[in-house]
């Protein structure tokens, strides 16, 4: 079992478009850690099919059991972070150990006003 976190330099990851986003993502593993990885991604959620995709990721060159590494990801200018009644759109930054298992991911916000887009509203 491992256990993973990411930490924003920011605290409240709420990005406008085309920011740069850095951090720690930190890991305890009890077994080897042969690839760690940071993505950035989308999926949406909602009515249809959901989609994913990822925008970035980062690499963590000769992985410990115990280890902490800072990142930087400079964030796209689309699409936005939004939610509407049928359609949801949600950006998400995931660490990974060994292709995928385990995994810990948070939530992050991408829209000009650093808040999600409520379509609802409009």
């Amino acid at each position: 079992m491992a256990q993973l976190w990411i930490d924003f330099s920011n605290s409240r990851p709420h990005y406008e478009p085309g920011e740069v986003m850095t951090g720690t993502a930190r890991w305890r593993s009890r077994e080897t850690v042969g690839i760690a990885e940071l993505h950035l991604l989308w999926t949406t959620h909602g009515k249809g099919e959901p989609e994913t995709q990822v925008a970035a990721a980062v690499r963590f060159l000769n992985p410990q059991l115990d280890d902490e590494r800072t990142f930087r990801i400079q964030l796209p200018q689309a699409p936005y972070s939004f939610s509407g009644r049928l359609f949801s759109l949600a950006w998400l930054a995931r660490l990974t150990l060994n292709n995928g298992v385990p995994f810990h991911q948070e939530e992050i916000v991408i829209s000009p006003t650093r808040k999600e887009i409520k379509l609802e509203s409009l």
